[in-house]
């Protein structure tokens, strides 16, 4: 299910329908108010990701927000930002949960809730929900956005180092909160945020690995001074910085986020060639925005074998339906039909659009007379 908040895309996922009204229900035990809470719980997860998405355009990135499992996401992808700007983006979601629970309460106080009526109860569930949740989403714990506002502030203050003192501080935070909810029986948010600290001890530890070349000052500042180029627009001097510092660093951090920044210009550049070169060798290692993009790339190419190869994990982390679509176009490409509709399939239930258009891709030239494909087609 898809809708548009003006110019911005938002992808609702069944499951989290079914899990608010189960919310709801758990809640009231009544079928009226199960709605009442399932509506509340809705415009309050879409409010907080339109505070991302909002404050992340007036930064002139492209945004996409998707309702999911037990909350949303808010994909952003962009000119590099300041710190100050990703920290304003961050902080804007919880705002807008503040918001939210500061106006019912402030309605409550006007119009009174006495006599109690739907629409006071509507604003005491609002009021509850909001503030709750937003409490505990500014909870210093990754990867809520306490966490990420947290490693913000320190990665600013003391880059690398800074990320790795926040993911550790996250860990033990997470630990503390997950034994009180624990004691105090809220079973589920301690069973969530043991999740959460055994995610942020596993990062924790990758850090640990750093290569000497990470520990230099000299490459340090080079990364620093290469962001700050691209921050100010110029790609290629940027461009140049970070090549510059692959080259010095050989391995560890450094080299891994100097490819991925270098992949990333160079695709703005209109050098795909050269961006999937720098990635494909280190596909394991690559966050999962640069898989995406190696995906992409692969595809853009025509290497078949490797972009549907490297789509079905992008595809396990971001279940969207453009990811299926160009794995399908990829084993239609290699005639292997099977898989090409197992894709294609996918990316229908995941909400593609205009499917008789996409299914003139000359990439299902091959597949065209496969019995399975025609089925497909006529459904």
């Amino acid at each position: 299910m898809q809708l548009n908040f003006g110019s911005i895309p938002i992808r609702i996922q069944p499951f989290f329908l079914v899990l608010i009204f189960l919310i709801g229900w758990l809640s009231t035990q009544s079928l009226l108010l199960t709605f009442l809470w399932a509506f509340v719980i809705f415009y309050s997860v879409l409010a907080h990701e339109l505070g991302h998405a909002l404050t992340a355009k007036k930064f002139n990135q492209s945004v996409m927000i998707e309702l999911f499992g037990m909350g949303g996401v808010t994909y952003r992808q962009g000119p590099p930002l300041r710190k100050w700007q990703d920290f304003v983006i961050v902080f804007n979601g919880p705002l807008a949960g503040f918001s939210l629970a500061a106006t019912a309460y402030l309605l409550l106080k006007i119009l009174g809730a006495n006599p109690p009526n739907l629409f006071s109860y509507l604003l005491i569930v609002t009021f509850n929900v909001n503030l709750f949740w937003t409490v505990v989403n500014l909870l210093p714990v990754h990867p809520l956005d306490g966490g990420h506002l947290l490693r913000i502030l320190f990665e600013g203050m003391m880059g690398f180092r800074g990320a790795q003192a926040a993911l550790l501080l996250s860990t033990l935070f997470g630990l503390a909160f997950s034994i009180l909810f624990f004691i105090i029986h809220f079973w589920i948010a301690g069973a969530l945020f043991f999740m959460f600290t055994f995610e942020s001890f596993r990062k924790f530890q990758s850090t640990l690995q750093l290569s000497n070349s990470d520990q230099s000052e000299e490459l340090q500042a080079l990364y620093k001074e290469a962001e700050e180029v691209r921050v100010s627009g110029m790609d290629e001097q940027s461009l140049q910085l970070f090549l510059e510092l692959r080259k010095k660093a050989g391995e560890g951090v450094l080299f891994l986020g100097a490819s991925e920044s270098a992949a990333q210009l160079l695709v703005r550049l209109g050098r795909l060639k050269e961006a999937y070169k720098i990635l494909l060798p280190i596909s394991k290692k690559l966050s999962m925005s640069s898989l995406f993009l190696l995906h992409q790339l692969a595809y853009e190419l025509g290497h078949w074998k490797e972009a549907a190869t490297i789509g079905n994990q992008v595809f396990q982390q971001r279940p969207e339906y453009e990811i299926a679509a160009i794995n399908s176009l990829c084993h239609a490409a290699l005639g292997e039909a099977e898989p090409a509709v197992g894709w294609l399939q996918a990316a229908i239930d995941a909400g593609l659009p205009n499917l008789s258009e996409f299914l003139q891709k000359r990439e299902y030239d091959r597949i065209r007379e496969n019995d399975q494909f025609k089925k497909l087609k006529i459904k």
